[in-house]
């Protein structure tokens, strides 16, 4: 087997009959392998039939296209840290060659970004439809804007969207935060009040008051006396200034 031309074809499992332990999310079956672009034509075709003639207006339902090693899921390892480039089309506008030309352009033509595409993904929804090429962490914004920029001309589309993979140690750190945002427990007042009588504690507090009070008295003595003083100055000034006007 070929590994840069192996493919695993999975589809959203519509039928609850059908979950069997091959399954690898509760609605998201595994279709089958190819190794060339007619076994992956004739998958994806059997594929979408079974989908969408199934699905309702309102269902959103999938088809996706990975290589045979990588898991449809962005906790895969090969997708944590790359990202997808992603387009929408009206339904009105929908052309089923938009999903053939770009599996064939993006997985088996010669061109350098096929080693960089991890897989293909295409969803229906009420009104429209979404194409997703999913990129490794190896792809620079050069690729990205390549990708971006040929899928916008295979599906005659104005815009895309891109969007990178959330990594697993970021999801965990996301999970701490929202178990640190859990209420807290109660706050134990007399535990509380016991550990501050410990760090502050009576005598501490006594000593601390002592130096208080004495510090304060001897301020207001100096004080008093420097008063005294000037007072008493000032007084024999103006005495020897009246003996001296007479």
């Amino acid at each position: 087997m070929d590994p840069d031309r192996a493919f695993t074809v999975w589809c959203d499992n519509l039928d609850e009959e059908r979950i069997l332990e091959e399954s690898f999310l509760e609605h998201c079956v595994k279709a089958g392998d190819c190794e060339s672009f007619e076994e992956l034509r004739k998958l994806c075709l059997d594929a979408n039939g079974a989908v969408w003639s199934k699905a309702e207006t309102d269902v959103i339902s999938s088809t996706r296209v990975f290589r045979h090693d990588v898991k449809p899921h962005r906790e895969d390892s090969a997708n944590a840290h790359g990202g997808c480039v992603t387009v929408e089309i009206a339904s009105a506008r929908w052309n089923l060659c938009y999903w053939l030309n770009a599996l064939s352009m993006f997985l088996y033509d010669d061109i350098y970004i096929a080693s960089l595409v991890n897989g293909i993904v295409l969803t229906r929804r009420s009104s429209k439809w979404l194409m997703s090429i999913w990129y490794t962490e190896d792809a620079t914004e050069h690729d990205r804007e390549f990708l971006e920029n040929h899928l916008r001309l295979l599906t005659d589309s104005t815009d895309s969207i891109s969007a990178s993979h959330t990594p697993p140690k970021l999801l965990s750190l996301l999970d701490q935060e929202e178990s640190s945002s859990q209420p807290k427990r109660p706050v134990d007042y007399d535990k509380e009040l016991k550990r501050l009588a410990v760090k502050y504690g009576r005598r501490r507090s006594l000593h601390s008051d002592m130096i208080t009070i004495l510090g304060t008295m001897v301020i207001t003595a100096v004080v008093t006396a420097y008063r005294l003083i000037s007072w008493q100055c000032v007084s024999a000034l103006a005495s020897s200034m009246a003996v001296s006007a007479c």
